[in-house]
C-alpha cells in the first residue's frame, strides 16, 4: 500500500442517530419541545465526562452544557428544527468532534439522540509510521521460530485462497504463541472470508488484547461490526485505526461505508475522498459508494462521472454491466442547463 504523510484535518466523528419512541409521541400535546441527548465518547472508547457540548441553529438557539461522569448530555425543552452540535475538551484543545446535524422533523416522538466522537485535532503530533518500521508492541515480541514460520506459511496459503489449511496453520501459531497478535488478525481476514464474521470479530478482539493499536484488528473488528450493522461501533474501531496510522486508505473506505449508513454524508464524501488520495488503485470500489452518496442528494451528474471513473479503471469487474446501466439511468436524470 502506497503511504503518503498527509495532513489529516479531525474528521472527529459526529454520528447522529435518531431514536423513535412511539408511533402516538408526536400528538401528545403536554410536550414542551425536544430533548436533544445522547453520550460523548473520547478517541480510546471511552466516556468523555467533563466536556463541553454546544448546540445552536440559525434561528438564533444557542446553548452549552457539559456531559457528566458518564459521558452523557442533554438538552431539553428545544424547540423543532434543524440544529448542530459539537463538543469540546475544556482541558485539551486538541480534542473536538466535527459539527453534526440534529433534525427534530426526522423522529416521530420527542426524542434525538446525537453520540459525539472526539478525535485529536490534528494528527501531526503523532509520528506516521513509515513503511517497515516496528511498533513497540511488535519489537517487543519473542516469536518461537516454529510459530513465526506456521504464521508465515499461513500468509501464503491464504494468498492462494487455501482458506482451511491457512487457518491450520495460524491455528498452530497461536497454539505456540498465544500472544501473537497478528496471527490472530490473519486468522480474522480468513474467517471473514468464509463469512465467519462473529468468529473473526473473537479473533480481532483477541489480538487487540495483545495490542490495543494493531491497525489490522482495528480495521478488521469495524469491519465486523459493519457487516453486522452496528454502525457506531464500526466507526469507533475505524476512527481508533486512523489514529494510530491517518494513511490506512481501506480504514477510510469502510469508515465512508459506515458514514454513508449514519446519514452523515458530507464526512462519507470526506472519508472516501481521503481514501482514494492516498491508494486509488486499492480503494477503487470508492469510486461506487460515492456515486451512492452523490445520486442520494440528487447529484446525479457526479453520481454518474463516479461510476465512469470505476467503469474506465475496471472494465471488466464482474459487476461491470449492472453499473452501465446504473450511470446510464443517472444520466437519464440529469436536468438539461438553460440555454
Amino acid at each position: 500500500m502506497i503511504r503518503i504523510v498527509i495532513n489529516t484535518i479531525a474528521i472527529s466523528l459526529l454520528l447522529a442517530s435518531l431514536l423513535v419512541l412511539t408511533p402516538h409521541a408526536s400528538a401528545r400535546p403536554w410536550q414542551a419541545g425536544f430533548l436533544i441527548y445522547g453520550k460523548v465518547s473520547l478517541p480510546n472508547g471511552q466516556p468523555a465526562s467533563q466536556v463541553i457540548v454546544k448546540i445552536n441553529s440559525l434561528t438564533g438557539l444557542d446553548r452549552q452544557t457539559q456531559t457528566d461522569d458518564q459521558g452523557s448530555y442533554q438538552f431539553t425543552s428545544v424547540p423543532g428544527g434543524r440544529y448542530k452540535l459539537q463538543a469540546t475538551s475544556p482541558t485539551d484543545k486538541s480534542l473536538a468532534s466535527d459539527m453534526v446535524e440534529a433534525d427534530t422533523g426526522r423522529t416521530l416522538g420527542n426524542r434525538v439522540q446525537v453520540h459525539l466522537y472526539m478525535r485529536a485535532a490534528s494528527s501531526n503530533s503523532k509520528e506516521t509510521r513509515k513503511p517497515g518500521v516496528l511498533s513497540v508492541a511488535e519489537a517487543a515480541q519473542r516469536v518461537p521460530k516454529d510459530a513465526r514460520k506456521s504464521y508465515e506459511h499461513g500468509l501464503k496459503l491464504k494468498e492462494e485462497r487455501k482458506f482451511e489449511q491457512a487457518l491450520a496453520s495460524f491455528d498452530h501459531a497461536i497454539g505456540i504463541y498465544p500472544e501473537y497478535f497478528q496471527a490472530h488478525a490473519a486468522r480474522g481476514d480468513v474467517n471473514i472470508s468464509g463469512g465467519k464474521i462473529d468468529l473473526a470479530f473473537q479473533d480481532f478482539d483477541c489480538a487487540l488484547k495483545f495490542n490495543q493499536e494493531y491497525v489490522a484488528a482495528l480495521r478488521g473488528a469495524g469491519f465486523c461490526k459493519l457487516q453486522q450493522q452496528q454502525l457506531n461501533e464500526a466507526a469507533r474501531y475505524f476512527v481508533r485505526a486512523l489514529d494510530v496510522d491517518p494513511n490506512d486508505a481501506n480504514s477510510h473506505l469502510f469508515l465512508g461505508i459506515t458514514l454513508i449508513g449514519l446519514s452523515q454524508s458530507a464526512l462519507a464524501k470526506e472519508a472516501l475522498h481521503q481514501a482514494l488520495k492516498i491508494d486509488a488503485e486499492a480503494v477503487m470500489s470508492a469510486h461506487i459508494h460515492l456515486a451512492d452518496v452523490y445520486a442520494r442528494d440528487r447529484q446525479y451528474k457526479a453520481a454518474a462521472d463516479e461510476l465512469r471513473t470505476y467503469l474506465k479503471a475496471r472494465p471488466n469487474a464482474p459487476n461491470a454491466a449492472r453499473l452501465k446501466a446504473m450511470e446510464a439511468d443517472l444520466r437519464a436524470h440529469v436536468q438539461p442547463s438553460p440555454k
